[in-house]
């Protein structure tokens, strides 16, 4: 009978170090990151000579994740491709949420865009910008995260209204 207590303890014991050490080496990675994505769409210009155009949107950003569900982020990103003669760049603060730790997310972003198109003149425009992003994060080791992506940015500008949407992937470093 103490035997089969022991033995019973010994294994009750040996399972609870075999989790703790799992969630230690697989917990979400917390503090400030720096990150980078890359993601195909198109961009949709609603403006006289309205225009549609696919390409590539190169992404960058740092932030910091406060738990493990919540965090903020500065990000800058470009679109680039389709035609050369369209330039679309944004810098936006935002709002990252995880529903569960780690996987499926949402983030939320508010800054400002900016337009040139070489024709007509080289002309520019700039305006406020939204953003959302819905995507899955997987771990790849303590300090490093990749991530599947869809997201929808959104242009108000005084002559044109841009809408960029895209797939894409990304991957973090804490």
């Amino acid at each position: 009978m103490h035997f089969r207590f022991l033995m019973g303890s010994v294994l009750l014991t040996s399972l609870l170090c075999l989790s703790t050490a799992h969630a230690q080496i697989n917990r979400e990675p917390v503090g400030a990151f720096i990150g980078a994505g890359v993601s195909a769409g198109a961009a949709r210009i609603a403006a006289p000579g309205e225009q549609t155009t696919v390409g590539m949107t190169g992404r960058a950003r740092v932030g910091m994740m406060l738990n493990a569900l919540t965090g903020f982020d500065l990000e800058g990103s470009m679109n680039f491709g389709g035609q050369r003669n369209l330039f679309i760049g944004s810098l936006s603060a935002g709002l990252t949420h995880f529903v569960t730790e780690g996987g499926l997310f949402t983030r939320g972003g508010l800054g400002v865009m900016h337009l040139t198109k070489a024709i007509d003149n080289g002309r520019e425009d700039t305006g406020a910008a939204l953003d959302a992003t819905v995507g899955y994060r997987f771990l790849l080791n303590h300090e490093r995260t990749a991530s599947l992506e869809a997201r929808i940015q959104y242009g108000f500008m005084e002559r044109d209204n841009v809408t960029i949407a895209g797939l894409g992937i990304a991957t973090t470093w804490f």
